[in-house]
């Protein structure tokens, strides 16, 4: 990815691969997004460009901030603020069910980022 020097890859959950990456124009890391054969079929292209212009309308302080996206060669791509720290799931793994309270604070924080999303 020119202007990108791939870190390290992602779990993704689509087509796409999600890598940090460190952005030569900026000086900082970040996580890439991008479709790795171009537009390998209409939906899946359609999916990555809905999910770039979600994540480019979302302006809330607990969402990562879409930074840009283009195009290289025939790959989408966008990236966003990188976000790190645990998942959700690895917490549990890691400490067990959430009580009620801690999960009722997650809920409520997911539910404050949804309402703002475009």
């Amino acid at each position: 990815m020119p202007g990108f020097t791939l870190v390290k890859k992602l779990p993704a959950d689509g087509p796409g691969q999600v890598w940090w990456a460190y952005a030569e124009h900026s000086g900082q890391m970040v996580t890439l997004h991008f479709l790795d054969t171009g537009c390998p079929n209409e939906e899946d292209c359609s999916r990555f460009l809905r999910e770039a212009a979600i994540c480019a309308g979302i302006d809330h302080p607990n969402v990562v901030r879409f930074l840009s996206q283009g195009v290289a060669g025939d790959m989408l791509w966008f990236a966003t603020e990188l976000a790190e720290g645990e998942t959700l799931k690895q917490l549990v793994e890691k400490r067990g069910p959430l009580s009620v309270e801690d999960a009722l604070t997650i809920m409520g924080q997911a539910l404050n980022m949804v309402a703002h999303s475009p």
